[in-house]
Order: C-alpha cells, then structure tokens, then sequence
C-alpha cells in the first residue's frame, strides 16, 4: 500500500566522512545522518529501521546540507562545485496509516525547536496529506485493484483528481524539491519521477484516509472478497485471472467514466422557498415550495455558468459558450433529460419531497451545504430530524452540477 521513509540530519554531527586511505567507495554512509533510534526517539513515532541510498548533492568529501540545517560559515562553504553522490542514510519506514497520521498532525503543529524540523520535501507531503483528506472529505474516491501474483490481488482506493483538484496536483509536482526523488537511480528522468511519486503518494494516502474513516471492519472470513478487503483492515483477497480481469474492466470502465470531462456540463440550482433566511418566516411546512433551476458550466472556466433560460432563448450559437461548444442547447437537453427523468428529483418542490432526495439519494446534495430545513416538533409538521447524514458523493465529476444558494457543487 506504500510506505513514508524517513531520514533525518544532525547540524551538530561532523561535516565530512573521517578521513580514509586508498579509492574513495562509490557509496558512503552519510556523516551526519541521525540514527533510526535516534529519530524515533526525536519524532516518538514506532516505525519499521532501514537504510535507503539517495542520490543527494555532495560538495567536496561531504554531502551538502539540507537549507534546513545550521551550520557555520566555515563548516558550509567549499571551493569545490556540487556533485550528484550516493550515500547511505538510516531510515524509519512508516505505513500509510501511521503516515497520514503524522503527517497530518505535523502540519497543524506549531515549530518546536526541540523536534525535528520538516524538510522541503516532507513539508510538501502534508500538503499533500491534507489534500488528500479532503478529496475523500469530498467523496472524489473509487475503487480499484491491483494484481499482487500468486492467486492474490490488492483493493484500494484511488484519488479522482480533474479540475482544480489536477491543477494543484500538477503545480505541486511542479514544485518538489530535488530531494523529493532522492531514491531515484541517477539516470532515471527526475521531473517524471516526481509526477510518478506523487501520484502513488496520492493514492497511498487516500486509501489510507478511507479506511481509517470507515473503521475497523467485520471479521474476514477464512476466503475475503474483494468488497471485504476494500473495506478492512487487510487490502489482499485470493482471486482467479479470469475473475481479476473483470473486476479490472469493470473499474476502468468506471474510472474512464468519471475522468472523461465534456466541454460543458449540467448546472442543478436548488433554491430554496423565499424568506428561508427570515426567523420569523416558517418554510419547514409539507407544502413549502423549493425551485430547481438548470443551467450549463463550462469546465475550463467553471465561472462561466449560463442559465437554462437563456440557452432556449439562443439563436445559434451562445456567445458564452461559443468557443466551448456550437450546439449548447442539445447538450442541455441530453445533460437535463437524465435527472430530471429521475423520480425523487422530479417531484422536489416541497419541502418534504426536497428531504426524500436528502435520504434517498444522499450523494445528489453535497453533505456540508445541505438545504437549511429545520423541523419544528411543537408545530407537528415535517419529520421529526431532516437533517440527514449521507454517504460521500459518488465521484461523477464532469458530468452534473448541484448547487444549493450560491454554492455550485459538482456531479
């Protein structure tokens, strides 16, 4: 499932490796690398002790320092120029449960000058952790699967990253530290090594986000199933190869669907009935009337929203959407038709119509912008709760757009 290394460096360790006789190794042990034990001691983290060979930037007979680390003038300054050197380094191997943990709470603490300061690197991976805590907070998730040999395969979870969500992924790659791909042999293209380490960190940490959301699952039975190990504790179940190409079809005819974005998509407004802002106005009655309200959202400029009205109203081509497609109408049709089909949205004008849509198809209302209904129990109408927890959204991005006010969620 992926695991975080980490490595540490002492300002207060020699420079330079002691000097020996005869042909300097191809490989050193770094001098002033800080022990497993000593970093698990300084970082109170209970991890797996290893070693890892990094390709890192060696100045004279050492390793260059890290921007992080303090040294003084005379012990940081060379005539000699920066080469790339292979150097050995004590590691502490986390999984991706103790991962996200630390680095998630590492990012919301404050500096301490006793711990270990965060490198470049692993400032950039909390970022990444809370990116990726938020994309399952968003429920931009789904399964996949990975063929392990030996009869036996891997669930996990994968991120569903389009939109702005890529746009931040991409601008993060972009911005890695050289000491991101470190591991990396030196021939190996580091700026695609950087996108590949990226993305599996991605999914690392999503599936491990979801899982421990989801909690500890029933007790696996003596043969798990791939539902089973997707929502335990142990990702690894025993198929066959026929049964495994299947389920692999099966989920990238499902992550083809959700990634593949058209020029525009579907624009759902729900409105709420007038005066629901008002305490003195009483809108949580069976017959308070909601409107729903359609429109087309470009998904390169998701600004660009053009209500339904006006598209009918177009003749030819929308100035608007011109440059992002020439028969806006059709598509608003073939965008609308689908839902508005659906029964459950079709007769959502009321208010206890509008709460079947929350609890039945959960996913269809973003669950932080839910319609603001609150039943009165004095007055005796409405549910006795309408505020109803669903389930994340189901990832279908690029397609629909629900929102409730002014907040446009997509679908």
């Amino acid at each position: 499932m992926g695991e975080l290394i980490l490595w540490a460096e002492d300002s207060k360790a020699p420079a330079q490796p002691a000097v020996r006789r005869g042909r300097r190794p191809a490989k050193q042990a770094h001098p002033f690398a800080v022990s497993a034990q000593a970093l698990a001691s300084a970082t109170a983290l209970q991890g797996s002790p290893g070693t890892a060979v990094l390709v890192l930037p060696t100045q004279g007979r050492g390793p260059a320092a890290s921007a992080e680390v303090c040294r003084t003038r005379e012990e940081s300054q060379t005539p000699e120029s920066l080469v790339d050197g292979l150097w050995e380094v004590p590691t502490l191997a986390l999984d991706s449960q103790a991962a996200l943990g630390y680095l998630v709470a590492a990012g919301d603490a404050e500096i301490d000058l006793e711990r270990p300061i965060a490198g470049g690197d692993l400032r950039a991976l909390q970022a990444l952790a809370r990116f990726a805590v938020d994309l399952v907070g968003r429920g931009r998730v789904l399964p996949d699967v990975r063929d392990v040999g030996d009869g036996r395969a891997m669930a996990m979870w994968s991120a569903v990253v389009t939109g702005v969500d890529a746009v931040w992924l991409r601008a993060s790659a972009a911005g890695l530290p050289g000491s991101f791909t470190a591991a990396c042999p030196v021939a190996v293209d580091r700026a695609a090594a950087a996108v590949r380490s990226l993305a599996a960190a991605t999914d690392a940490l999503v599936d491990a986000a979801v899982r421990s959301r989801l909690g500890p699952g029933p007790r696996r039975r003596a043969t798990a199933s791939f539902r089973s190990a997707l929502t335990g504790s142990d990702p690894y179940f025993t198929t066959t190869p026929a049964a495994l190409a299947s389920l692999e079809e099966a989920l990238a005819d499902w992550q083809r669907e959700v990634t593949e974005v058209g020029a525009v998509r579907a624009c759902f407004r729900l409105v709420e009935p007038p005066g629901a802002g008002d305490a003195t106005t009483d809108v949580t009655g069976a017959d308070a009337t909601w409107r729903l309200d359609f429109a087309l959202q470009s998904t390169e400029e998701p600004s660009l929203v053009v209500d339904a009205g006006q598209v009918w109203r177009a003749k030819g081509a929308l100035r608007a959407l011109a440059r992002h497609h020439d028969r806006v109408s059709e598509q608003l049709l073939g965008k609308v038709n689908p839902p508005w089909q659906t029964p459950s949205l079709k007769c959502s004008r009321t208010t206890l119509a509008t709460h079947r849509v929350q609890r039945r198809a959960p996913g269809v209302l973003p669950r932080h912008r839910r319609p603001r209904v609150q039943a009165r129990r004095d007055a005796g109408v409405g549910p006795r709760r309408l505020r109803h927890r669903g389930a994340p959204g189901d990832g279908r991005a690029g397609r629909r757009l629900l929102a409730v006010g002014d907040d446009a969620r997509a679908r």
